[in-house]
């Protein structure tokens, strides 16, 4: 089974500047985005071991509005991380713009 069939929602290709603030928002790291659905997203970035399992990231929408959503890691590769958005209810149309 391929990670599309596991998926609970579709995601799309992008290419979105981002900002995950770490450790009660006192370190921050720059990321790219590169999918993203209303549940998660995929984040590449450098230097992902001092990322926490929890963390709150800001997306800067380029056409859209920026958003804020507190993530959850699901899996981390070399240079690449999965996360869940744990608030999905506030997303739903925020992101429409995107897919």
């Amino acid at each position: 089974m391929d990670d599309c069939e596991r998926r609970a929602a579709e995601r799309r290709k992008c290419y979105l500047s981002a900002r995950l603030f770490l450790n009660g928002k006192t370190s921050s790291l720059d990321a790219i985005v590169r999918n993203i659905s209303l549940l998660g997203a995929r984040l590449d970035a450098d230097d992902l071991s001092i990322v926490p399992s929890e963390f709150d990231l800001l997306i800067h929408g380029g056409t859209a509005a920026d958003t804020k959503h507190r993530a959850r890691r699901i899996w981390v590769g070399s240079g690449h991380m999965g996360v869940a958005f744990e608030a999905v209810d506030a997303l739903r149309g925020q992101h429409c713009a995107l897919l």
